[in-house]
């Protein structure tokens, strides 16, 4: 990519060199850019108001459109800049619509917002360019007064309205704005739209049932591609052979792969390898990062339109099974094996059903009905058909689709609704339901840094890990019950500091629940306090180590956790680190003593090294009795400064003066 001096210089610029340039500009003067990719092709937009997209990366189109008719953000194509005359923006705008329409959404790739990674603490890489100069411009080019267009007549006379907006008034408000924010009801859900994609996998599965109480048994199921059965290049007619057996040819065939523990999917090998490839990065990549499994077994899905005259159907899948996707090796191939997480009807689904169609699903969001062998699938379609058989265009569909689904804001929205008053006796969730536009109230203050060592004593303190006077008294703060938020630049010991909280209230019988959004940060925690011996002491409740067996495991070993050092052990090691802490102090405390002459020994030290170059200047008083800052304050106003030296005799003191 060309940096702007390289395109001022060669006037030359690529579609992803000029978004860069608009998008860093844009910036720069203060606004909201942002990059949008097509296949083979890049352009710049920007916000039109104080307003971000949630994420950095956006790869629904349909948010793009939805924000550019409603005139919240502004498209323009970059490239049209280097036309000759250049055309006006309301035309280089149109041009970027028309590329993100409808009619062309499957060459979208992505859109890159700016602002929100910039929040997600992505910087721009440092440029070691220099400005450009005139001098550059080609001299032959005809100077050309810029073309400004007129402003769009429908633009919103407020576009700041969101910066504006106070919000809702009322707690009951707050909350349910909350709630609608966690909730996505929209279209723009795979739980309540889904659509086959690259990262979807559609299962020849003609009996769900049965493919579910094998996996219920803890049967690996391998993933092959379907054969071409009198199909293709097969000379035998798939007609005669169904019309001579009267069997359904690819059913049965479908079945059979079933007996044999395989489950057949309509893709070549190579397509289907990499289908499966995408899948078990995602969902390792998600399990890495958050620490929840989000790859599941669609069995059964419900089409629905929002009216009867809609023509458009919608699919939302039934039931969910959790699945993991493994492999021995590259060219092994992969096989389907049931998760520990519990299957689950879909929770999106039975919200939606109810707040917009008054319509219950007889089917409890928890415990799901069973067979002799594991759920009974047929039980749970023929519930959903008997609620939905007076619906016009509704009918639930048999398929069976292997996809990655998420529940996060769900669950935290089911804790929102059902914990409210719970979450409320929390003071921090009070007040940011309750009062959140007033200060935080706090009797709390944080200890003075600098009379740690006299307030708390090694006996009392308990961080394993080095910590200054800073996090040390965030550290002591925290356990006093103080609510506060630790803020620091990568590298600075937040997470050094929240093992010693950790510690701390360990040591003081309280139990600590740490959450984050990232799973790297929980395992940076626990691997520090692992390497001081607290590992045991830690229930990780995410990841593959929130399996049931894991979690009675990790429980024991707790249980069964002991240290090496009694408490009068303790005792007196904390009364020997009190004494060594107490004489180091005590030389800072003299050191940095300030005596009558107003030095401290320390000062003194520090004039006498900075002029050691200098040749010395004898000087006397007639009194012994050292000089005060008055008597020296004359003679230190001077530019070169004085010395003062251990006096050369027990009568005279003597003083250096620089020269």
């Amino acid at each position: 990519m060309r940096g702007p001096s390289q395109v001022l210089e060669s006037g030359l610029a690529t579609c992803l060199d000029s978004a860069l340039l608009f998008a860093a500009a844009l910036e720069h003067c203060g606004l909201n850019p942002l990059i949008v990719f097509t296949r083979g092709h890049a352009f710049a937009g920007v916000w039109l108001r104080r307003e971000e997209f949630t994420t950095s990366v956006v790869d629904d189109v349909t948010a793009l459109r939805k924000r550019a008719k409603l005139k919240e953000l502004a498209l323009f194509e970059t490239t049209l800049a280097t036309h000759r005359p250049c055309p006006s923006f309301a035309i280089a705008a149109d041009h970027a619509f028309r590329q993100i329409e409808e009619s062309v959404e499957d060459t979208f790739e992505l859109a890159v917002d700016v602002r929100r990674a910039r929040l997600q603490r992505i910087r721009p890489l440092a440029s070691a360019e220099f400005p450009v100069t005139a001098d550059h411009a080609d001299a032959d080019a005809e100077a050309s007064e810029p073309l400004f267009a007129e402003p769009p007549a429908d633009l919103p006379e407020n576009l700041d309205d969101a910066a504006d907006d106070p919000g809702p008034a009322s707690p009951k408000d707050r909350l349910e704005r909350w709630q609608r924010k966690l909730l996505d009801l929209s279209l723009r859900n795979a739980l309540l739209n889904f659509r086959a994609g690259k990262r979807t996998l559609v299962c020849d599965a003609p009996d769900p049932g049965l493919l579910e109480d094998l996996l219920a048994e803890g049967r690996s199921m391998r993933l092959l591609p379907r054969p071409a059965l009198m199909d293709g290049n097969d000379p035998r007619s798939q007609a005669i052979h169904e019309g001579r057996t009267l069997e359904d040819l690819h059913r049965q065939h479908a079945l059979e792969a079933l007996g044999r523990n395989e489950v057949l999917v309509g893709l070549k090998g190579d397509d289907l390898d990499a289908r499966l490839t995408e899948l078990y990065r995602t969902a390792r990549a998600a399990m890495q990062e958050g620490g929840a499994n989000t790859l599941f077994l669609a069995l059964g899905f419900l089409s629905w339109t929002r009216d009867a005259k809609d023509a458009k159907r919608h699919r939302a899948p039934l039931i969910l099974i959790p699945v993991t996707l493994q492999r021995k090796s590259v060219r092994s191939g992969f096989s389907l094996v049931l998760h520990d997480d519990e299957p689950r009807f879909n929770p999106t689904l039975l919200q939606m059903l109810r707040q917009d169609f008054r319509l219950t699903i007889p089917v409890a969001e928890g415990e799901l009905p069973r067979d002799d062998s594991g759920l009974d699938i047929a039980g749970i379609w023929k519930a959903v058909r008997q609620a939905v058989k007076d619906i016009p265009g509704w009918e639930v569909t048999e398929d069976v689709v292997l996809a990655t689904f998420s529940f996060a804001k769900y669950l935290m929205w089911k804790d929102l609704v059902d914990r409210t008053e719970q979450l409320k006796q929390s003071p921090v969730v009070r007040h940011l339901i309750e009062t959140p536009r007033d200060p935080f109230p706090s009797d709390l203050a944080f200890p003075n840094p600098r009379d740690l060592d006299a307030t708390h004593g090694p006996e009392h303190t308990f961080c394993p890990l080095p910590a200054d006077s800073s996090q040390l008294s965030a550290v002591m703060a925290a356990a006093r019950g103080k609510n506060f938020v630790l803020v620091g630049p990568p590298g600075t010991g937040k997470s050094q500091t929240i093992a010693n909280l950790v510690a701390q209230f360990l040591a003081e019988r309280k139990s600590v629940l740490f959450v984050s959004e990232k799973i790297a940060a929980l395992d940076v925690v626990y691997r520090r306090l692992r390497e001081v011996g607290l590992g045991e002491f830690c229930l990780e409740l995410h990841s593959n180590k929130s399996r049931k067996l894991d979690v009675l495991d990790q429980l024991r070993r707790a249980w069964d956790a002991k240290g090496d050092t009694d408490a009068d052990t303790w005792r007196k090691e904390a009364q020997r680190l009190k004494g060594l802490r107490d004489q180091l102090n005590g030389f800072v405390a003299r050191l940095h003593h300030r005596h009558r002459n107003g030095l401290t020994v320390h000062a003194a030290i520090g004039h006498v090294v900075a002029r050691r170059h200098r040749p010395p200047l004898g000087l006397s008083w007639p009194s012994p009795t050292p000089m005060t800052k008055r008597h020296s304050t004359p003679c230190g106003s001077w530019p070169t400064g004085w010395d003062f030296t251990p006096a050369r005799s027990a009568r005279s003191p003597t003083a250096r003066c620089g020269s």
